[in-house]
């Protein structure tokens, strides 16, 4: 279960990054059609920046370039990207933040349950029910620990 453990251990910081994306899909709304790939590049540009400095600076001229066209999106900007930008407090290689700060290995996680669940169908109790997803979720570590890593974990590319 390493890699479980290793996922959770700053789980307190990874949903303020998901919530950012998953609210930059909503966000669009927020803008003009014609603008809606320019405000995404935009967005994605702050959070690939190479360092919390960078991103807050690509905040900044994000907020500026927007200011006037779309203050509610600039509004939006201001209140919900700081908290995403927590990611470039942990110290991680570029390689890391990028998959720590998206929903992908949950959201591969929770299919794997949901497939395995959906076969089963029903369950005699909560217990069983229990015991497969146990099961599935030690099999995924197990494919997690052996298997190309989804993040680096040695000590020399986990950090910057």
């Amino acid at each position: 279960m390493k890699g479980i453990f290793l996922f959770t251990d700053h789980a307190d910081l990874q949903p303020h990054s998901v919530h950012v994306e998953f609210t930059e899909r909503s966000l669009l709304d927020l803008t003009k059609k014609s603008k809606d790939k320019s405000v995404a590049t935009d967005i994605r540009t702050i959070f690939n920046a190479p360092n919390g400095d960078e991103a807050k600076r690509q905040l900044d001229l994000f907020i500026d370039k927007y200011q006037t066209s779309m203050p509610k999106l600039t509004q939006w900007a201001e209140d919900n990207i700081p908290e995403g930008l927590s990611i470039f407090g942990l110290g991680l290689c570029e390689f890391n933040r990028k998959r720590l700060r998206t929903s992908n290995m949950i959201e591969r996680l929770n299919q794997s349950v949901k497939q395995r669940t959906k076969v089963a169908k029903i369950f005699a109790n909560e217990d069983s029910c229990l015991r497969l997803v146990s099961a599935v979720v030690m099999e995924i570590s197990d494919e997690w620990q052996s298997s190309k890593a989804y993040l680096s974990l040695s000590d020399d590319e986990f950090l910057d």
